[in-house]
C-alpha cells in the first residue's frame, strides 16, 4: 500500500494522523490481549495463575535495584599558603598549587590543615 502524502492537504493528512494512531493503539491492545492470554495458558498448564507467578519471583516482579550510596567528600589534609580556600585531601592528582609550593621548598607539613 502506497500513499502519496505530498498530494495530501493539512486537514488530509491530519486525519490520516489521526487514524494511525487509533490503529496502533488498537494493535497494542491486542497484542497485549494475546499476550496475557498466552500467559495464563502456560501458567494455566502448571496449576498457577499469573499472580502467583509474578509473586513467585518471576522477572516481571523482581525489586528494583537500589542505587549505589554517595560517596563523602574527603576531609582535606592540605591548604594552599597562599589562599587557603583551596585546598586538597591528598588523593588523586595533585593540584598545580601544591606543585608549585614544594617547588618553592614547602614540605607537605608546612601545608597540613
Amino acid at each position: 500500500m502506497s500513499v502519496d502524502l505530498s498530494e495530501m492537504t493539512l486537514s488530509e493528512l491530519t486525519k490520516l494522523k489521526t487514524k494511525v494512531e487509533k490503529a496502533i493503539t488498537s494493535l497494542e491492545k491486542r497484542r497485549k490481549k494475546d499476550a496475557r492470554q498466552a500467559m495464563e495458558k502456560v501458567a494455566k498448564d502448571f496449576g498457577l495463575t499469573i499472580e502467583d507467578v509474578l509473586k513467585t519471583g518471576g522477572a516481571v516482579a523482581a525489586k528494583p535495584k537500589k542505587a549505589p550510596a554517595k560517596r563523602k567528600s574527603a576531609k582535606a589534609k592540605f591548604k594552599n599558603p597562599s589562599d587557603p580556600t583551596q585546598t586538597w585531601s591528598g588523593r588523586g592528582r595533585r593540584p598545580d598549587w601544591f606543585n608549585t609550593a614544594l617547588a618553592a621548598g614547602k614540605s607537605p607539613e608546612d601545608m597540613a590543615v
